[in-house]
Protein backbone atom coordinates (compact mmCIF):
# COMPACT_ATOMS: atom_id res chain seq x y z
CA UNK A 1 0.00 0.00 0.00
CA UNK A 2 1.19 3.27 -0.46
CA UNK A 3 1.74 6.04 1.70
CA UNK A 4 0.82 9.93 0.77
CA UNK A 5 2.38 11.46 3.88
CA UNK A 6 -0.75 13.52 4.50
CA UNK A 7 -2.72 13.69 7.61
CA UNK A 8 -6.41 14.77 7.84
CA UNK A 9 -8.26 15.48 11.13
CA UNK A 10 -11.75 14.30 11.47
CA UNK A 11 -14.47 17.16 11.73
CA UNK A 12 -17.01 16.84 14.53
CA UNK A 13 -19.66 15.25 12.01
CA UNK A 14 -16.69 12.31 11.15
CA UNK A 15 -15.77 13.79 7.63
CA UNK A 16 -12.49 14.13 6.48
CA UNK A 17 -11.19 15.87 2.83
CA UNK A 18 -9.44 13.55 0.49
CA UNK A 19 -7.08 16.09 -1.08
CA UNK A 20 -7.02 17.06 -4.85
CA UNK A 21 -4.14 14.69 -6.08
CA UNK A 22 -5.57 11.43 -4.74
CA UNK A 23 -8.97 12.12 -6.07
CA UNK A 24 -7.79 12.67 -9.47
CA UNK A 25 -5.08 10.13 -9.20
CA UNK A 26 -8.16 7.60 -8.39
CA UNK A 27 -11.03 9.27 -10.80
CA UNK A 28 -12.97 10.49 -7.82
CA UNK A 29 -14.93 13.48 -7.94
CA UNK A 30 -18.51 14.83 -6.57
CA UNK A 31 -21.44 12.66 -6.95
CA UNK A 32 -19.26 9.13 -6.87
CA UNK A 33 -19.99 6.55 -4.35
CA UNK A 34 -17.18 5.06 -2.03
CA UNK A 35 -16.32 1.47 -0.88
CA UNK A 36 -15.57 1.65 2.59
CA UNK A 37 -14.24 -1.00 4.34
CA UNK A 38 -11.86 -1.85 7.30
CA UNK A 39 -8.80 -4.55 7.50
CA UNK A 40 -6.91 -4.41 11.02
CA UNK A 41 -6.64 -0.95 11.78
CA UNK A 42 -6.87 0.46 8.26
CA UNK A 43 -10.31 2.41 6.70
CA UNK A 44 -9.92 1.46 2.87
CA UNK A 45 -11.54 3.70 0.69
CA UNK A 46 -12.28 2.09 -3.35
CA UNK A 47 -14.03 3.84 -6.15
CA UNK A 48 -17.77 1.79 -6.07
CA UNK A 49 -18.89 0.82 -9.39
CA UNK A 50 -22.16 -1.07 -9.77
CA UNK A 51 -20.56 -3.39 -12.78
CA UNK A 52 -18.41 -4.58 -10.19
CA UNK A 53 -20.41 -6.92 -8.90
CA UNK A 54 -21.36 -8.07 -11.73
CA UNK A 55 -17.65 -9.93 -12.42
CA UNK A 56 -18.35 -13.54 -12.08
CA UNK A 57 -21.80 -13.44 -13.99
CA UNK A 58 -19.85 -10.87 -17.06
CA UNK A 59 -16.87 -13.55 -17.14
CA UNK A 60 -19.54 -16.39 -17.76
CA UNK A 61 -20.92 -14.15 -20.01
CA UNK A 62 -18.30 -12.58 -22.23
CA UNK A 63 -16.42 -16.32 -22.17
CA UNK A 64 -19.48 -18.16 -23.98
CA UNK A 65 -19.57 -14.76 -26.28
CA UNK A 66 -15.86 -15.73 -27.19
CA UNK A 67 -14.81 -17.11 -30.67
CA UNK A 68 -11.50 -18.08 -32.35
CA UNK A 69 -9.07 -14.69 -32.53
CA UNK A 70 -12.01 -12.64 -30.42
CA UNK A 71 -11.62 -11.00 -27.24
CA UNK A 72 -13.78 -8.87 -25.02
CA UNK A 73 -12.98 -6.75 -22.50
CA UNK A 74 -16.16 -4.89 -20.12
CA UNK A 75 -14.66 -2.17 -18.04
CA UNK A 76 -15.64 0.41 -15.21
CA UNK A 77 -14.62 3.90 -15.80
CA UNK A 78 -11.19 3.50 -14.54
CA UNK A 79 -10.57 -0.33 -14.13
CA UNK A 80 -11.20 -3.89 -16.32
CA UNK A 81 -14.48 -5.82 -14.66
CA UNK A 82 -13.23 -8.93 -16.58
CA UNK A 83 -11.06 -10.23 -19.56
CA UNK A 84 -10.62 -12.68 -22.00
CA UNK A 85 -7.43 -11.77 -22.99
CA UNK A 86 -4.24 -13.54 -20.32
CA UNK A 87 -2.68 -10.35 -20.37
CA UNK A 88 -5.32 -7.78 -19.11
CA UNK A 89 -6.86 -9.28 -15.98
CA UNK A 90 -9.46 -8.19 -13.66
CA UNK A 91 -8.88 -4.38 -11.97
CA UNK A 92 -5.91 -3.79 -14.31
CA UNK A 93 -6.17 0.23 -13.66
CA UNK A 94 -6.70 1.94 -16.96
CA UNK A 95 -5.34 4.89 -17.94
CA UNK A 96 -6.62 7.88 -18.73
CA UNK A 97 -5.52 7.91 -22.26
CA UNK A 98 -7.13 4.43 -23.07
CA UNK A 99 -10.50 5.36 -21.89
CA UNK A 100 -10.22 8.67 -24.45
CA UNK A 101 -8.68 6.73 -27.30
CA UNK A 102 -10.00 3.54 -27.65
CA UNK A 103 -12.25 4.09 -30.37
CA UNK A 104 -9.63 5.60 -32.91
CA UNK A 105 -7.44 3.97 -34.44
CA UNK A 106 -4.54 2.10 -32.26
CA UNK A 107 -3.48 -0.96 -30.37
CA UNK A 108 -4.25 -2.42 -26.78
CA UNK A 109 -1.24 -3.13 -24.71
CA UNK A 110 -0.10 -3.53 -21.17
CA UNK A 111 2.43 -0.38 -20.32
CA UNK A 112 5.45 -1.37 -18.15
CA UNK A 113 3.51 -0.92 -15.26
CA UNK A 114 1.29 -2.69 -16.14
CA UNK A 115 -1.66 -0.58 -17.30
CA UNK A 116 -4.00 -0.66 -20.48
CA UNK A 117 -2.88 1.69 -22.54
CA UNK A 118 -3.82 2.27 -26.43
CA UNK A 119 -0.33 3.56 -28.98
CA UNK A 120 -1.59 5.65 -31.49
CA UNK A 121 0.19 5.83 -35.01
CA UNK A 122 1.38 1.79 -34.97
CA UNK A 123 0.24 -0.83 -37.12
CA UNK A 124 -3.14 -2.56 -35.72
CA UNK A 125 -2.41 -6.29 -35.00
CA UNK A 126 -5.91 -6.36 -33.87
CA UNK A 127 -9.06 -4.75 -35.46
CA UNK A 128 -10.77 -2.64 -32.41
CA UNK A 129 -14.15 -1.93 -31.65
CA UNK A 130 -16.06 -0.45 -28.65
CA UNK A 131 -18.78 1.35 -27.21
CA UNK A 132 -18.63 4.03 -23.53
CA UNK A 133 -22.11 2.92 -21.93
CA UNK A 134 -23.73 5.97 -19.77
CA UNK A 135 -26.18 6.33 -17.07
CA UNK A 136 -27.69 9.46 -15.58
CA UNK A 137 -24.65 11.13 -18.12
CA UNK A 138 -21.76 9.41 -16.09
CA UNK A 139 -19.34 6.89 -17.91
CA UNK A 140 -20.43 3.41 -15.73
CA UNK A 141 -18.61 1.01 -18.57
CA UNK A 142 -16.74 0.72 -21.49
CA UNK A 143 -16.80 -2.72 -23.82
CA UNK A 144 -14.27 -3.33 -26.28
CA UNK A 145 -13.88 -6.37 -29.04
CA UNK A 146 -10.52 -7.21 -30.20
CA UNK A 147 -9.71 -9.42 -32.94
CA UNK A 148 -7.22 -10.39 -35.52
CA UNK A 149 -10.01 -10.49 -38.68
CA UNK A 150 -12.18 -7.85 -39.64
CA UNK A 151 -15.69 -7.43 -37.29
CA UNK A 152 -18.66 -9.43 -38.90
CA UNK A 153 -22.10 -9.10 -37.88
CA UNK A 154 -21.54 -11.73 -35.03
CA UNK A 155 -19.19 -9.96 -32.82
CA UNK A 156 -21.06 -6.61 -33.05
CA UNK A 157 -25.21 -8.87 -32.26
CA UNK A 158 -22.55 -10.29 -29.02
CA UNK A 159 -22.01 -6.85 -28.02
CA UNK A 160 -25.30 -5.48 -28.31
CA UNK A 161 -25.72 -8.63 -26.06
CA UNK A 162 -23.23 -7.50 -23.49
CA UNK A 163 -24.07 -3.99 -23.22
CA UNK A 164 -28.57 -4.63 -23.11
CA UNK A 165 -27.28 -7.05 -19.86
CA UNK A 166 -25.44 -4.10 -18.47
CA UNK A 167 -27.82 -1.26 -19.18
CA UNK A 168 -30.75 -3.23 -18.14
CA UNK A 169 -28.50 -4.33 -14.66
CA UNK A 170 -27.31 -0.59 -13.57
CA UNK A 171 -31.46 0.39 -14.91
CA UNK A 172 -33.09 -1.87 -12.40
CA UNK A 173 -30.37 -0.84 -9.32
CA UNK A 174 -31.27 2.52 -9.78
Amino acid sequence: MKETGVIRRIDELGRIVIPKEIRKRLRVGPGDMLDIYTSNKEIILSKYTVVEELNEHLEHLIEALKKDKVDFIVASSSEVICSTLEEIRPHEELSVSFLDLFLKSGKVELSKDNKVEIVLGTNLKKYIYGKKLHHLGDLFAVIIILSDNPLMRAEFEALNVIEKYLINYVSKIN
